[in-house]
């Protein structure tokens, strides 16, 4: 890109086609889009072979699917490499393909982890349900002196033995289940362990497991605090005849351990959350960018035309400023007072509703309906002479902000209007532009071709 805006202004410089120009642009973003969808339909992937999975899942598929459609729709519809661009506007387009690659990236990037936190959020939300579930049973069993009764029919036993035995953990869930109900049962008088602090223990060490099979890279912050739970927390017990000491033992180190979880959990949620931030910003961002990249190229004709450009901007802008929903901070902090969502910042809110993914498509979607809509009614409107003028626009030089000294138009690569070159002349761009330097000046001209040509006709003449 840097030579592209550099080169043309050092003497001597041999102008290449810019459908050429327009064409490996084009690619490089077809390439880009390319590679975003590849690592979306791997996490989409994961989601459905995962133990996450749920009827919101699939939802999500259909709506990636259809943002993608929509963006190659927003990027490549109706795209005329063959369009001529003054030098000024040129040099513009093509510093807008930064920003435009860099959003594209962010947008898959956000879909992708969008995506993938439905997926873990179902599945974490599965197993702090059960051990949840188990650790109550505990605390009746207990509070009946070990008389009571587990029943492990309220627990996805099957469900989580095949998801567990996909993760590097070294005691299956059935074995975990049937430890702690023996051990409960000699719990706090024949026990040497604390059976709560060891069920914690593996309930952390699943929940880190799992967003490492679902591509999520912990942090060190995050495995310093997994390490402090499984590593540093010391789950050894010892019986006491002191019952009031037994309670208070227990209860501190239950405290304690409660607090090491939430910590942990607070910085597992954000990890897994604050990708998705930029997804919202970043689709409206497209919008506004290829909105700009298309009123450079060619400037749309008639109110319909002017209708869907604007249609597009105000959407875009509309979804950018969704951006500002996470005002409240990226950064999630869980403390035993804020159960539920009503804590969180409004774009993780939209996000726990599945609503956020749905949001863009369901916007792109509507865009593409309101094109053709506006589009055909401008036809009807305006007798099928919108189609007429904008070819005249496509091809005309002046309409397009051309002058006659900035570069060669062309009607195609390699070729040349009929009205502008010698009849007995019919070489390539790269020929001509060659012809145009041996000869001294700086580059082909309409000028020269036509002093060419009218020099030519005179000898033939005489």
């Amino acid at each position: 890109m840097l030579a592209m805006l550099v080169l043309p202004f050092f003497r001597g410089y041999i102008m290449l086609p810019v459908a050429l120009v327009s064409e490996r642009y084009g690619e490089l973003t077809l390439v880009i889009l390319g590679e975003g969808i590849i690592g979306v339909i791997k996490t989409l992937g994961d989601a459905v072979k995962g133990f996450g999975v749920g009827n919101a899942v699939y939802g999500q598929a259909i709506c990636v699917l259809v943002i993608i459609c929509c963006a190659w729709h927003f990027l490549f519809h109706g795209f005329n490499p063959e369009i001529r661009m003054g030098k000024k506007r040129g040099i513009l387009w093509l510093l807008l393909h930064l920003p435009l690659h860099s959003v594209l990236l962010l947008l898959l990037a956000g879909m992708r982890n969008a995506v993938q936190y439905v997926n873990l959020g179902n599945a974490v939300i599965d197993v702090t349900d059960a051990f949840a579930t188990l650790q109550a049973q505990g605390i009746a069993v207990l509070s009946q002196n070990g008389s009571g009764a587990f029943d492990t029919s309220q627990l996805p036993m099957e469900h989580l033995t095949v998801q567990f035995g996909k993760l590097p953990i070294t005691t299956s869930f059935p074995d975990e289940v049937a430890f702690f109900e023996a051990t409960v049962q000699q719990f706090p008088g024949n026990a040497t362990v604390d059976p709560f602090i060891e069920l914690v223990q593996y309930e952390v060490d699943a929940l880190y497991w799992i967003a490492a099979e679902y591509s999520v890279e912990p942090s060190q912050e995050l495995t310093d605090a997994y390490v402090r739970i499984t590593v540093g927390t010391n789950s050894s017990w010892t019986p006491s005849d002191n019952d009031t000491l037994v309670q208070d033992t227990f209860n501190a180190s239950m405290d304690e351990v409660s607090q090491l979880v939430l910590d942990f959990l607070s910085l597992y949620t954000t990890e897994v959350l604050e990708g998705t931030v930029y997804f919202l910003p970043t689709s409206g961002g497209l919008l506004i960018l290829v909105s700009i990249l298309n009123l450079l190229r060619s400037a749309p004709i008639g109110r319909w035309m002017w209708i869907t450009w604007a249609s597009h901007l105000i959407v875009g802008i509309g979804l950018a400023l969704l951006g500002l929903l996470d005002l409240g901070g990226i950064e999630i902090k869980l403390t035993n007072d804020n159960v539920g969502d009503n804590h969180l910042s409004p774009v993780y809110r939209l996000l726990h509703s599945n609503m956020m993914i749905p949001t863009a498509a369901i916007a792109y979607a509507v865009l593409v309906l309101a094109d053709a809509v506006f589009l055909s009614i401008g036809r009807r409107a305006e007798g099928g002479s919108l189609n007429k003028v904008a070819a005249e626009e496509a091809y005309s030089p002046s309409a397009n902000g051309v002058r006659e000294d900035d570069v060669l138009p062309l009607v195609s690569i390699g070729q040349t209007k009929r009205s502008d070159s010698p009849p007995e002349r019919d070489g390539s761009d790269d020929e001509r532009s060659w012809d145009g330097y041996q000869k001294g000046t700086s580059g082909p001209s309409l000028r020269m071709y036509g002093k060419v040509a009218s020099e030519e006709e005179g000898q033939g003449k005489n």
